[in-house]
């Protein structure tokens, strides 16, 4: 005997109704949500293979419908399980493995939705985290070739590297660009427009290893010319030659903060490589979680109020008023503090006023180091003078 559960694309659907709804309906998929099943379905083969005879399985525990996986040009995605193998873990390992693709997964049998932000919710409105997923079959280590490992070679390292995120970002429409001044870096990015979004890769060498660093950041013109325009008002035009140092071009505006998360995958925590299997580890594993970041980002709307309603997160906000009550000011930049407030006045999201009141402590607590190179002074001024003329008139941001 066996049951059905249903993954599905449509993070509208918070609750058992909602999703209910949204799986009675037979929907096409758009190639966005094609390359997410696709994904869904490689990942859970790692854990419970769909065929007969795979990895020795005698008889599969999941299967999907058709033949062999069924058509995956429309959603719900619906899968049978054997019906004695279904407990809590094969439900958490499921419900893990979709979200970590974009999807949702809904259980009809018991009325519970496994959701993106990895809560299963229930009919009686009550909700709990997903419990642990399963041990991922990992196929047997193949020994690096002696040698095939330099830590002097890093074009190899961010080609091992770029190669693996293009694997699974490319059908989300990310391109490989070289970083226009660190030979050791590159970016994977996609456009909205003249919006950009881009995972900064960086290979630092040293004597017998490699260390990697990845950040994600956004390049937002139309945000940082608005706070630039009310300084050439306020300052003169003299200033924005002086700030311009400070910010490169090729900076990104505003900076993804959301954390590696390290405690799910070690892997991603241990950045220092040593060999090549260390290098390829550790490639999967970023494209794994680069992937969940960007699909999250997938349909990033071009009207920059709503894009801003996103990224001015209750998790970014913690992260500015922790950095502001130690007083820390290096990882906190000029060009990301006057982004936040444009966004922040200009998307008007039910953190507001909180946004504000944050960036403005934080500008008196630390942030005037970074605005005395610009101004000779702490800054306080002309971060007043730039709030209050965003406040009377509010720029046109557009995309």
């Amino acid at each position: 005997m066996s049951t059905i559960v249903q993954i599905f694309d449509r993070i509208t659907a918070t609750d058992v109704p909602t999703a209910l709804a949204a799986c009675k309906r037979d929907q096409a998929a758009t190639p966005r949500v094609v390359a997410m099943l696709e994904q869904f379905l490689r990942e859970v083969q790692c854990y419970y293979p769909l065929a007969a005879g795979a990895n020795g399985v005698d008889q599969p525990l999941i299967w999907t419908e058709g033949l062999p996986f069924g058509p995956l040009d429309h959603w719900p995605l619906n899968l049978g399980v054997d019906i004695e193998a279904l407990n809590a873990t094969v439900l958490s390992t499921l419900g893990h493995v979709a979200a970590d693709a974009g999807l949702q997964l809904f259980e009809p049998q018991s009325a519970a939705l496994y959701r993106l932000d990895r809560q299963v919710v229930y009919a009686n409105g009550t909700a709990e985290p997903f419990a642990e997923r399963a041990l991922r079959a990992e196929p047997p280590r193949v020994q690096a070739t002696p040698g095939s490992f330099a830590p002097a070679r890093v074009p190899h390292s961010l080609d091992v590297l770029c190669g693996a995120l293009m694997e699974r970002l490319a059908p989300l429409g990310f391109e490989v660009h070289p970083h226009p001044v660190n030979s050791r870096a590159r970016f994977v990015q996609r456009s909205y427009g003249p919006t950009v979004q881009a995972f900064s890769l960086h290979v630092q060498p040293e004597q017998d290893r490699q260390y990697i660093h990845c950040s994600v950041g956004w390049w937002l013109p139309s945000v940082r010319e608005a706070w630039l325009a009310r300084l050439d008002e306020i300052g003169g035009r003299e200033l924005r030659s002086r700030v311009k140092s400070f910010i490169p071009d090729h900076e990104r505006t505003l900076s993804d903060f959301q954390q590696i998360p390290w405690h799910r995958n070690p892997r991603l925590g241990q950045n220092e490589l040593r060999s090549a299997q260390d290098l390829d580890d550790y490639a999967r594993a970023l494209a794994f979680w680069a992937a969940e970041r960007a699909i999250l980002w997938q349909d990033a709307p071009k009207d920059m109020a709503a894009l801003g309603k996103l990224l001015l997160s209750v998790d970014q906000l913690t992260r500015v008023l922790k950095d502001g009550e130690s007083g820390v000011h290096s990882a906190f930049c000029l060009q990301e503090q006057m982004a936040l407030l444009v966004l922040a006045l200009h998307c008007r999201t039910p953190l507001r006023d909180i946004w504000v009141e944050t960036l403005r402590h934080r500008q008196r607590v630390t942030q005037h180091v970074q605005w005395k190179p610009v101004s000779g002074n702490d800054g306080n001024a002309l971060f007043e003078g730039i709030f209050q003329s965003l406040v009377g008139r509010p720029p046109a941001l557009g995309a």
